[in-house]
């Protein structure tokens, strides 16, 4: 179904922790450090929805 918008990608590989390695400075990330996101997978019927966590 949504094959078109997204096409042939495993979201299953992407799931889990991502570690920030490097960024642009930016004034709302003053004193940020070890920053992360965590990406979860779940479902609404046939949809996939991604879930992340900052």
């Amino acid at each position: 179904m949504f094959e078109a918008l997204i096409g042939d990608i495993n979201l299953e590989k992407y799931m889990g922790q991502w570690l920030q390695m490097a960024a642009k400075p930016a004034f709302f990330q003053n004193g940020c450090n070890k920053s992360y996101a965590k990406y979860k997978l779940e479902y609404e019927g046939d949809m996939p929805i991604v879930k992340v966590e900052n």
